[in-house]
């Protein structure tokens, strides 16, 4: 049995975007993927899965995501499916870099609830810089601890099998000796843990915002969450 935290209680109140509320998964594919085409990118894969991730037998790493318990928490079960269906997206991406016969060079990652206000800043300057390949760009997290913003995160090639491979990291044992009480702190400690290298950018750089979709019916609208306005923006913000 799985207890319940509110991580946020604003979260509750979240609604799904009426854009897509009645869409098959099918129209929802073609819609991403046509969203994807219309920025100028090729969208090598769209993956929906019909059901909730099906795992069991999530160990207890101690001193690791303590403030939610993957084995007992639904915030914890959450993160896990978060981070399964990340290593899937990832080896398929794998399978794409075999079959084009290429390799990437800058990969990235954004929640769903992430909402994108600009481009993000500077990419071919990151990957031009010595060691990018072995580098992770993230933001500090809001929250003053010493964490990263696990929202949206851009790495290198070499970085991306640690960034990519948190859910078979943790369910085989995890960062032993680590005291990581939340993912934006076990996301940092995996990567410095990796010999990665870690490198802090302004919020700018990344220009995103976490979001999500409240309101009565016939009066949804997105909103962004208080804590996480750190500069202006036209969206109103979520109570």
């Amino acid at each position: 049995t799985l207890s319940a935290i509110a991580h946020n209680p604003i979260h509750k109140h979240g609604r799904e975007d009426p854009l897509m509320e009645n869409m098959t998964l099918d129209v929802f594919r073609d819609y991403v993927a046509g969203q994807v085409a219309t920025t100028g990118a090729c969208p090598m894969v769209v993956d929906v899965p019909a059901r909730p991730a099906n795992f069991s037998g999530v160990p207890i790493n101690p001193g690791q995501l303590f403030h939610y318990p993957p084995n007992s928490t639904t915030t914890g079960h959450n993160i896990m499916e978060s981070w399964l269906r990340l290593e899937r997206l990832w080896n398929m991406s794998l399978d794409v870099e075999r079959h084009l016969r290429t390799r990437y060079s800058l990969l990235m990652w954004a929640k769903d609830s992430s909402i994108m206000l600009a481009d993000v800043e500077k990419p071919r300057e990151w990957l031009a810089a010595p060691g990018a390949e072995g580098t992770v760009w993230a933001v500090k997290n809001f929250f003053g601890h010493t964490g990263v913003r696990d929202k949206m995160l851009a790495f290198g090639r070499r970085a991306a099998p640690t960034v990519m491979t948190l859910f078979s990291n943790f369910m085989h044992g995890g960062l032993p000796g680590s005291h990581t009480s939340c993912t934006e702190k076990y996301i940092k400690q995996a990567v410095l843990m990796a010999g990665l290298k870690l490198v802090m950018v302004p919020h700018s750089s990344l220009n995103e915002l976490e979001g999500m979709f409240s309101g009565p019916d016939g009066n949804v609208s997105l909103c962004v969450l208080p804590k996480h306005a750190v500069h202006q923006t036209a969206y109103r913000f979520c109570s």
